[in-house]
């Protein structure tokens, strides 16, 4: 430390101006460098943490990404089969249906076709004289509509 003040003392005073000025200068370069390395450590901490929240091979980002796109994919072809099933199950249904209509159409028909057979067989009146005569009418009136 004498050396120094030994060198203190010989130097004049635009030395000494500069000498302080520049400790000054290494003074707030230090502290600027301190700064910035508590900042850096912060940045890199804060790094870590984001890049284990994207990268996490059990809940980041990544995984839950490929994860929404499998589920996509699996729901989109899901879709496709209930969409295919629904359509085969409809042009069945409609086949059914349209069966059972013309199956109806025609049952109906030939109860139509009875029903006037019968008001027709009701509202005539049995012919003959006698009982045996009439039964004997209406026993052929039956027989052609049977046939």
């Amino acid at each position: 430390m004498s050396g120094l003040r030994a060198a203190l003392a010989l130097t004049t005073l635009p030395q000494k101006l500069l000498l302080g000025a520049l400790g000054a200068a290494l003074l707030a370069t230090g502290t600027y460098n301190v700064a910035q390395s508590i900042e850096n450590r912060r940045l890199s901490a804060e790094n870590t943490k984001l890049d284990t929240r994207i990268n996490d091979p059990k809940s980041g980002y990544v995984v839950r990404l490929t994860q929404a796109v499998t589920n996509t994919g699996t729901c989109t072809a899901a879709i496709a089969r209930q969409n295919d099933a629904i359509r085969t199950q409809s042009a069945k249904d409609s086949a059914t249906i349209a069966a059972v209509q013309a199956r109806y159409d025609a049952e109906h028909a030939a109860r139509v076709r009875a029903e006037k057979s019968a008001a027709a067989f009701l509202a005539r009146k049995p012919q003959g004289a006698t009982i045996t005569d009439r039964v004997a009418d209406v026993d052929a009136q039956i027989l052609g509509d049977m046939k």
